[in-house]
């Protein structure tokens, strides 16, 4: 007697929200919105089949591991940011040291001294400031904040624009603007560069 060959289907698991109570997937575990048979990691923010099974092979992996561990506990990172500002403070007046009065080459030798001169220091132990660093800090922290500055500073009141122009021995151009302006808060005429 042969007996009728039926397909097999594959059971899809769903996902049950009960998962999340669990103290391994607790903070991590989410299901996926619109697919009922998926299941959400949103340290690692990948997709896998809702099946207790792929969980725990997820959980386990050590991409996931990385992602899950905190590297510092929450002093040691507030000790860490302070050192972080200290050094980009240190590392702003430099350069903003350097743009009024020197070339960025000068960073190079600048930076340098200054680490080796002030040791005793948590700013000085991490510093490093160099040409390339010291150009990227006046052009993209320094620069916008002098122009929004400057922009409430003149207001609505009128100025004068001075431009100047040249040509260093590079055959590089170079475009001078000074803004001179009357200033409410220091209540005299200025003259500024940007």
């Amino acid at each position: 007697m042969d007996l009728p060959i039926t397909k097999r289907t594959n059971y899809k698991q769903h996902y049950k929200s009960e998962w999340e109570q669990n103290k391994d997937f607790k903070n991590w575990l989410k299901p996926v919105p619109g697919d009922p048979t998926k299941a959400l990691c949103t340290y690692c923010k990948r997709e896998f089949s809702a099946k207790m099974s792929d969980i725990k092979r997820h959980h386990e992996t050590i991409f996931h591991q990385k992602k899950l561990k905190p590297s510092l506990d929450t002093s040691q990172q507030k000790i860490n940011l302070q050192r972080v500002n200290q050094t980009c403070e240190a590392e702003a007046s430099l350069s903003l040291f350097i743009a009024e009065h020197y070339a960025t080459s000068a960073a190079d030798h600048l930076g340098s001294l200054c680490a080796n001169a002030f040791q005793g220091t948590e700013a000085a132990k991490n510093l490093k400031l160099h040409r390339t660093k010291c150009t990227a800090v006046i052009q993209m922290v320094l620069a916008p904040h002098f122009k929004t500055e400057l922009i409430k500073d003149i207001g609505d009141e009128p100025y004068s624009l001075l431009l100047d122009e040249s040509t260093d021995i590079s055959v590089k151009q170079n475009l001078g603007a000074v803004v001179k302006y009357f200033s409410r808060t220091q209540n005299e005429v200025i003259s500024r560069n940007q």
